[in-house]
């Protein structure tokens, strides 16, 4: 981290973008999972629905002034819905998911939504092939 930072100049600012999969109570307000600081995800939900499995990407940017010297440090958060996203970003999720270690999938809460989101990935890829994707007011996908 030192020398990332001590290559920024007032003329070359820089940035990161990373995500992290979320799990919320059913009628948990968004607004209130932006600042957890326990855990991303509530271990004790067994069975979360699509509309409770939230991607949250950030895009973060790093900018020194150029007076001071100090570093600006800018997050801008996205929540989705694992129900909303669209089929290549939840393509991508998936197939990322299905890549990483096991050390990796438990640190990222894995046990927790990823059954959940290759059920809902499988069903979405479904009904992509047939053309019959309808979803159900828990945001889970049909096929027709």
């Amino acid at each position: 981290l030192p020398r990332f930072l001590a290559r920024l100049t007032p003329t070359s600012p820089m940035e990161r973008s990373n995500y992290f999969v979320e799990v919320k109570e059913p009628n948990e307000n968004l607004t209130d999972i932006l600042y957890r600081p326990n855990s991303l995800c509530e271990k004790k939900l067994s069975s979360p629905s699509p509309s409770d499995i939230l991607i949250r990407r950030e895009r973060q940017t790093f900018r020194r002034l150029p007076r001071t010297g100090a570093i600006v440090f800018g997050v801008k958060t996205y929540l989705t819905p694992l129900d909303e996203l669209p089929m290549a970003e939840l393509d991508n999720l998936a197939k990322e998911m299905k890549s990483w270690p096991d050390y990796v999938g438990e640190y990222k809460g894995r046990d927790v939504w990823g059954a959940k989101v290759l059920e809902y990935y499988r069903k979405r890829v479904e009904g992509e092939k047939t053309g019959n994707n309808q979803e159900s007011e828990k945001g889970e996908v049909c096929t027709i």
